[in-house]
């Protein structure tokens, strides 16, 4: 990458919440791609029907109760009791036990569906205990009338079934398709593909990836996504949630299949590959390697935070500390040690006239630069903090950038010369015996660009400035 390219993207960082321009950037470009999944499992919050709570309120009061039971005292009918019953059981509401007594144990409680309630919603409630069959809490409740309905099985309240009764909610299984886009490597959660932004049909999409072309990433993601959501977020990014679906993201769905795509775009008149910009920047430290790394990635001219994404592993051990990053290097030019690092993150770097006016930018006034270089696959840029190595260069660069203000010389020729050595002393924090405005112009009129800005000099000092003061006769 070259230099300006580097200092657009360092300063792209700032809409990330950057604290600041980074001492050293490493970029490089990763393709994206699309995975669609027949069905993403999400659990969502559903408010909790009368019925149901019915039914759990009562298992509360009674302890242990029948489908007989749930019609006796609740008058629901010997068919809906009895499918009530079984839909509870089977949802993780209630649980089946035998005649003799039922103990869970709170490990137990912490599982299946109830325990992913307790997870999902944090309840401090306890665990259910132990039941017997053979005690009856005491009750208020009477019975509405004698039912005929089944008397088995016998139910009591789960973990979740007290969850939804303290909530008033149950957490709900939803499966919906989806479309999401991530790059490889490292495996990276990107966003999603709005469908209802799809300009082209089905048949002009690409094709899936065969099998052996699918990064070795995706072939776990079944395991991937299965993880807890903390694990989950760092090794691909996803963590309780998937932006644009509700509820609490679970995983793949057992069995559901989906497909990898490579993610494309057309650019005078052909197909080529979606890219974005992995970028890790290292920022100035206490700590004893001097930087402080953190990645982020860049698409579309949208810039991200990526924390959960362990910047210094993505360099490997050759790249993370600054020591042997600079010394990994591949660059023209001769690279600063680590001890010639500024206290606002730049390097002090002495330059020859050749190579000063361009470490100090393309603006009219000096300012640190990314001194371009290679490391393994990253395009690496290193902030320089350029200073002169002699009068020569000094001068070398002070020619330079008054070519980028020869508007302004020519408005104001000796105040111009003025303010620019002004800013370079002060950028450079030493003057090096810049040339005086008299120097300036017997050295430009060597320079037939701006001999225009010359003679409006000369015009002002003969014509104008004799007579500025001058009074008018009456």
């Amino acid at each position: 990458m070259r230099a300006p390219e580097l200092k657009s993207v360092a300063v792209s960082l700032a809409e990330a919440g950057a604290p600041g321009l980074p001492t050293v950037v490493l970029a490089r470009e990763a393709p994206i791609l699309e995975v669609e999944f027949a069905g993403l499992e999400f659990a969502v919050e559903a408010k909790l029907p009368a019925s149901d709570w019915a039914v759990l309120a009562l298992a509360r009061a009674l302890g242990q109760m029948s489908p007989a039971e749930i019609d006796a005292y609740l008058g629901l009918g010997e068919v809906v009791s009895e499918g009530l019953a079984r839909r509870l059981v089977g949802e993780g509401l209630l649980e089946e036990h035998s005649d003799a007594p039922v103990l869970v144990p709170p490990s137990a409680a912490d599982s299946g569906i109830g325990g992913f309630f307790r997870r999902l919603f944090g309840s401090n409630a306890p665990p259910v205990e132990t039941i017997s069959s053979s005690v009856r809490p005491t009750t208020v409740a009477r019975k509405l009338r004698e039912s005929r309905a089944s008397t088995f099985p016998l139910c009591h309240l789960s973990a979740g079934g007290i969850q939804a009764l303290e909530r008033g909610a149950v957490a709900q299984r939803r499966v919906r398709a989806a479309r999401l886009i991530f790059i490889a490597e490292p495996l990276l959660f990107i966003g999603i593909v709005d469908e209802k932004r799809q300009k082209h049909t089905q048949h002009r999409r690409a094709k899936p990836l065969e099998p052996e072309r699918v990064p070795e990433a995706f072939r776990v993601l079944d395991a991937t996504f299965a993880l807890p959501a903390e694990e989950r977020a760092a090794a691909c990014g996803i963590g309780e949630c998937i932006r644009g679906f509700p509820g609490q993201f679970v995983g793949i769905d057992p069995g559901a299949q989906w497909e990898v795509r490579q993610l494309e775009r057309r650019n005078n008149g052909r197909q080529e590959q979606q890219l974005a910009l992995l970028i890790v920047a290292g920022f100035p430290s206490s700590d004893a390697d001097g930087l402080h790394w953190r990645a982020y990635l860049r698409q579309q001219e949208r810039t991200q935070d990526c924390p959960h994404l362990d910047a210094p592993q993505l360099l490997g051990q050759n790249l993370s500390g600054l020591a042997n990053l600079l010394v990994a290097l591949e660059t023209d030019v001769q690279l600063p040690a680590p001890s010639a690092l500024r206290g606002d993150g730049s390097f002090s770097l002495r330059c020859e006239g050749a190579l000063l006016p361009s470490l100090l930018g393309e603006a009219d006034s000096p300012e640190d630069t990314f001194l371009p270089a290679l490391a393994s696959s990253w395009g690496v840029g290193i902030r320089m903090h350029a200073l002169p190595s002699s009068l020569e260069a000094a001068c070398e660069a002070f020619y330079t950038f008054l070519h980028r203000r020869e508007a302004s010389l020519r408005r104001d020729f000796d105040g111009t010369c003025a303010n620019l050595a002004t800013s370079l002393i002060t950028y450079w924090g030493q003057d090096p015996g810049l040339p005086s405005a008299d120097q300036v112009a017997s050295y430009l009129w060597r320079r037939p660009e701006l001999r225009a800005a010359l003679c409006m000099r000369r015009r002002h000092r003969d014509l104008v400035t004799p007579y500025e003061h001058g009074e008018v006769a009456p």
